[in-house]
């Protein structure tokens, strides 16, 4: 389901000036600087040096080139970086800055970046950097606190709390334990998980009263298979992460509330269903996609077979609706989401089916799509360059080149 717009109020007057810098800036011009794993291979690249007839001693080899995934990895990060990038305030273009949406998905593909074996250590300044942006969209205001979905002040007036956009984050948080030296950050986990319990919907007089709603905002009238489902898939690592059953209490309400209410004749799961019944039929690769991977995360939890074979069963259905036409014709956000659990999927129970699909996608997206010159991805159907799209594309690349255990 599209982001519902929300409702600016006055920008502060350092917010102000920030917007006007920050559109004064002159866009970025075609010399590119250059990517992490580039800059570290010149930085340790030997030096040349005058030969004056003494024996010299054989040069160390110089970092290897990049290939395959890590290689298209790079590319789409380093163009990302170059276009989006607003170095002061380590964040990303927008109005002026990217919504949380978009930020959180370049979050991620940094992270995931980071996980390519042959890119590593060049991406932990990035994912640090992705760190100090994250702050400025943290609301300590609001009670339970959690991230807006528009950057706060000083540089901008916050937003609506989108609840998906904050899971995303989350599992990013998770995620850096995989990376030495930064570990998870449970303290903020938990305290986004707290703001996903206190969305649940507890009215009675509802059409199938529970789930999470879409955001926060009072307009607000569905929940969403993409709002709930990642919460299960949240409740689930932080149980498997802290012992604490409490989180798989909630990880299984949020997975078979769904079930019970968005859960299609087809095998499919809709997009939403409003408080007076009605359903959005829709079915987004991505919403398919958190049910899958949230079935296999309770079942790595629990060790009940049921969630495994639930899980196939989406994948199978999933595989029958959606192949690469009709994943192009997604937003490609959906589509990363689809490939991490549908690969996470696979790293449990193989099916060569599953990372044919991804790849089939990936490798169409590099030949077809991608712009050589400035190694963009205008997959917006109106052919424009977006960071959520580029995010997007650069996690695929990633996703592939890393390993699945990292996924989570």
């Amino acid at each position: 389901m599209p982001k519902l717009a929300w409702q600016l109020g006055p920008r502060a007057l350092v917010g102000l000036l920030a917007a006007a810098a920050l559109m004064l800036a002159p866009t970025p011009s075609g010399a590119a600087v250059p990517s992490p794993a580039s800059a570290r291979a010149a930085k340790r690249a030997p030096k040349h040096r005058k030969s004056h007839g003494k024996r010299r001693r054989p040069r160390k080899a110089q970092q290897p080139r990049l290939r395959g995934w890590a290689l298209r990895a790079d590319s789409a990060y380093h163009a990302m970086q170059w276009y989006f990038y607003v170095k002061p305030y380590s964040l990303y273009r927008g109005s002026p800055y990217s919504y949380l949406w978009a930020f959180s998905q370049a979050m991620t593909g940094t992270v995931t970046a980071a996980m390519v074996p042959s890119l590593g250590k060049s991406y932990f300044p990035e994912v640090r950097d992705r760190l100090l942006g994250l702050d400025h969209y943290w609301d300590p205001v609001l009670d339970p606190p959690g991230y807006d979905g528009g950057v706060v002040a000083p540089l901008g007036p916050g937003g609506i709390r989108y609840y998906d956009d904050n899971d995303w984050v989350a599992f990013e948080l998770l995620r850096l334990r995989h990376l030495r030296g930064f570990g998870a950050r449970l303290s903020r986990v938990r305290q986004i998980f707290r703001l996903e319990e206190s969305a649940w919907d507890d009215d009675s007089t509802h059409a199938c009263p529970g789930g999470i709603p879409f955001a926060d905002s009072l307009e607000n009238a569905v929940r969403n298979t993409v709002t709930t489902a990642p919460g299960a898939e949240l409740g689930a690592q932080l149980y498997r992460l802290t012992h604490n059953t409490e989180y798989l209490v909630w990880a299984k309400r949020m997975y078979e509330w769904v079930r019970s209410c968005l859960l299609l004749p087809n095998g499919l799961y809709a997009d939403s269903i409003g408080y007076d019944g009605k359903v959005d039929t829709n079915t987004w690769s991505y919403n398919q996609g958190s049910m899958i991977g949230a079935g296999v995360l309770l079942y790595q939890a629990t060790g009940e077979d049921r969630y495994l074979n639930e899980a196939s069963r989406t994948a199978a259905n999933a595989l029958a609706h959606w192949g690469v036409p009709q994943l192009l014709a997604e937003s490609p956000f959906f589509v990363a989401v689809f490939s991490r659990n549908l690969l996470y999927l696979n790293s449990v129970r193989p099916k060569a089916a599953y990372p044919g699909l991804v790849r089939q996608y990936a490798d169409y997206i590099w030949t077809k799509v991608r712009d050589p010159h400035n190694g963009l991805f205008p997959l917006d159907p109106g052919h424009t360059v977006q960071l959520l799209d580029q995010a997007s594309a650069l996690q695929i690349f990633g996703l592939l080149g890393s390993s699945p255990g990292t996924y989570y």
